[in-house]
């Protein structure tokens, strides 16, 4: 018998918090999946010294787990995060690189050479981490130049920002399995077989009845894997995207019908309809300069 579950909103128990919704074309959105981005405030790196940047600006901090006074993420779960980030030195920098802090310990290097350049020059580096619930991730600047460098603040080229990735709970959706109980976020298949039970029916008194035989449980931890990779693929340009729009929708108001958009702000708005032509990810997109 198929069995086929109609909603087009999931909310936690508790407080009644929105955690996803399925739209009329059948995507999953997330409003409440943890999310951050913040812009740095004036700095200045010594020479070969990892720095923390000082990202104190939130330019949006779904859940609230970036703090902007430590510089710090907060994992409020267990599961697989991506991080970005990118600086960018006024003058001439040399050997440089922008690096990831997990609770403390540095955790990956993203080395940029780059010499006698004058203006200056970005050092972006991006990754993913499997992390638990509570790690702290930071992120830091280095570089050696000799001197002292001071970084450029325009929010366009020096950034940061994560997100949780995929999880099995929606790889499950993906695979369109119903009908389920997962208690956790498993990591491994000996992992998924203890958390994850199909529910087969009811009971007399209306409770599920979970069935601990992978037989009927109509999926394997493989196939999880399988999906979960290929929603994390995704999830890149999907960021890309969901930051042009944020940008576009920032500037609907020039579009009004009482103003008159000047050609400067209409290749802007445009440039950034575009955006995603060129870029795949917010760790290597340069965005368009803004104009006043």
């Amino acid at each position: 018998m198929t069995s086929i579950l109609k909603v087009s909103e999931i909310q936690d128990p508790t407080n009644s918090t929105t955690a996803a919704t399925i739209d009329s074309s059948g995507r999953i959105l997330q409003p409440a999946k943890p999310a951050f981005k913040a812009t740095c405030a004036a700095q200045t790196i010594a020479t070969s010294t990892f720095v923390i940047m000082n990202a104190t600006t939130s330019v949006f901090n779904v859940g609230g787990y970036y703090n902007t006074t430590s510089k710090t993420f907060t994992a409020p779960v267990a599961g697989l995060y991506y991080f970005y980030g990118t600086w960018f030195g006024s003058g001439s920098v040399g050997r440089a690189m922008t690096s990831f802090y997990i609770n403390g310990t540095r955790s990956s290097e993203h080395l940029t050479l780059m010499s006698n350049v004058n203006g200056g020059v970005p050092y972006p580096g991006s990754d993913t981490f499997q992390l638990s619930a509570n790690d702290e991730v930071q992120w830091y600047g280095y570089q050696e130049s000799g001197g002292n460098v001071a970084i450029n603040t325009n929010s366009n080229i020096t950034h940061w920002g994560g997100y949780l990735m995929a999880t099995v709970s929606q790889s499950l959706v993906r695979l369109g399995i119903t009908e389920w109980v997962l208690r956790g976020e498993p990591e491994s298949s000996a992992e998924f077989n203890e958390m994850f039970r199909k529910v087969v029916g009811t009971d007399e008194y209306g409770s599920g009845i979970e069935s601990e035989n992978a037989n009927e449980w109509g999926v394997t931890w493989e196939q999880v894997v399988e999906a979960k990779t290929a929603i994390e693929l995704e999830e890149p340009i999907k960021a890309l995207r969901e930051e042009r729009n944020r940008l576009i929708i920032e500037t609907d108001w020039w579009a009004s019908s009482d103003l008159d958009i000047s050609e400067a702000r209409a290749a802007y708005r445009q440039s950034l309809r575009d955006i995603t032509d060129s870029y795949v990810s917010l760790d290597e997109v340069v965005w368009p300069e803004k104009p006043e």
